[in-house]
């Protein structure tokens, strides 16, 4: 087998597809996404990637990298299946660099991105094929500054947005040591989903269906993982942001070539998430 070439995306811009390749491809883009409706079967569903991935691999086929795709962020949700440790529901965690939240949140990472290194290693794929790369300067100081904008505005407006969802509640962030745990949770959550959303599976998915295919579904598939049972209210205002989001997070992928602002500016938005989960004093209805 033979890897892409280190030129990173080039080498997937025109796939050479037919119908029938087209539809072979549907099957493990239809199981990822059953998997992010059904929470129950998504065991069921990486084994089935795992399956058809060995298959594909043995056979020498193409598609071998479309079952690739998916295989990272289902290791991603059928982690999110098991109980997560609850933070203090006082805020004590809030400042632990050891909450609860930011280390089940580091774990989850860590396995997801090591199944994904597996993966690169089998398939001979470099890094840079998948845009984890080093941004151009420009790109890597609008990078910074979208961070710096996105934090505090996340963090201003986190609980007004968030309380038809999640209840009402009020944030506590008089200590800054939060910031600690509160960024090991959002740049585990940022590089992990960024990685394997817009990196692995574009650029997996992209060998065989095209960039803008995969660049579409990635987003669904990404919108539809966000949308939980713990919703107060419908989900599909959420599931409809957080697509659009990982929509426009894909497009800066193939613009910059690189990961850095996608992630730079998920950071910063996660940031809220971490103080919901740790640092949050519920408030009477």
């Amino acid at each position: 087998m033979s890897g892409p070439p280190a030129s990173g995306a080039l080498w997937l811009a025109r796939p050479r597809t037919d119908l029938a390749t087209y539809a072979a491809a549907s099957l493990p883009i239809a199981l990822i996404l059953y998997g992010d409706v059904v929470r129950q079967a998504r065991l069921l569903v990486l084994g089935l990637l795992l399956l058809g991935f060995s298959v594909t691999l043995l056979r020498g086929s193409e598609l071998r990298w479309v079952w690739a795709a998916p295989i990272p962020i289902a290791v991603w949700l059928t982690w999110r299946t098991l109980s997560a440790p609850l933070a203090d529901p006082g805020g004590l965690d809030c400042a632990d660099a050891a909450s609860p939240p930011a280390v089940w949140r580091l774990a989850q990472a860590l396995l997801a991105l090591g199944a994904l290194a597996v993966l690169m290693g089998i398939l001979s794929v470099r890094p840079a094929a998948i845009w984890w790369r080093r941004p151009t300067v420009p790109i890597a100081r609008l990078s910074v500054l979208g961070f710096f904008v996105a934090a505090p505005l996340g963090l201003l407006l986190s609980a007004a947005i968030a309380r038809p969802y999640f209840g009402t509640f009020d944030l506590n962030l008089t200590d800054p040591i939060a910031l600690v745990p509160g960024l090991i949770f959002s740049l585990s959550n940022a590089i992990g989903e960024e990685v394997i959303y817009r990196g692995a599976f574009m650029a997996f998915a992209g060998r065989v269906i095209g960039l803008r295919s995969a660049l579409v579904i990635q987003a669904v598939v990404f919108g539809l993982a966000h949308a939980g049972a713990h919703f107060m209210g419908s989900p599909l205002p959420v599931v409809l942001g957080v697509g659009f989001g990982g929509y426009v997070a894909g497009l800066l992928t193939l613009k910059t070539r690189s990961l850095m602002m996608p992630i730079a500016v998920h950071t910063a938005i996660d940031l809220p998430v971490y103080a919901f989960f740790a640092c949050r004093n519920p408030l009477p209805l």
